[in-house]
Formats: C-alpha cells, structure tokens, sequence
C-alpha cells in the first residue's frame, strides 16, 4: 500500500488536469453553438427587420430554418448566404437598369 501513498498527489492532478480539459471543451463547444444558430430576434436584429418580414421569408423557402420546441432557429452561415445573394443580385439589376 505504501506504493500508492506516492502516487495519489499524481493520480489527483491528473484528475484534476482531465477535469479542467474536460469543461474547457464543454465550454468551447458551447460558445460555438451559441454563435452559429440564431433565434428569430436576433435574426431580426441582425437584418434590421420586422419578425413579420422573418416570417415571410420563412415561408417562402427564401430562409432556412429548424424548429425546436416551437422556437426557430436560424444558421448564421444561411442568414449571411441569404444577404450575399441579394447583396449579388442588387449589383446586377443596378447594372442592368442604367
């Protein structure tokens, strides 16, 4: 027994040291999913429009979205697609007009 009275300090930082990596993980995960989906106000914030407008867009397949529980969520990378491809758009129809 006495061989393991030296090594319990060890055995404990060890275990201490997979903790700390442990919720460093948890953590790091956690704030990802936070920043890549976006409930609908902040998609409306984001965009600087009404929940209605969100709504529309919605519907008309124009924005995509998952369901969870009654609440919707948007994927950052969509919402900035979506304002890429209209941003793209609006060159060319300004092109096309003058």
């Amino acid at each position: 027994m006495d061989e393991f009275k030296n090594t319990e300090p060890t055995i404990k930082q060890v275990l201490y040291k997979l903790s700390s990596l442990c919720d460093q993980f948890s953590m790091s995960n956690q704030n990802k999913l936070v920043t890549d989906w976006l409930d609908t106000q902040e998609a409306c914030f984001i965009l600087k429009v009404s929940k209605r407008l969100i709504y529309d867009l919605r519907k008309k397949g124009l924005l995509k979205y998952c369901k969870i529980g009654g609440k919707i969520y948007f994927k950052t990378k969509d919402i900035e697609n979506f304002l890429k491809w209209h941003y793209e758009h609006g060159i060319q129809q300004k092109k096309e007009n003058q």
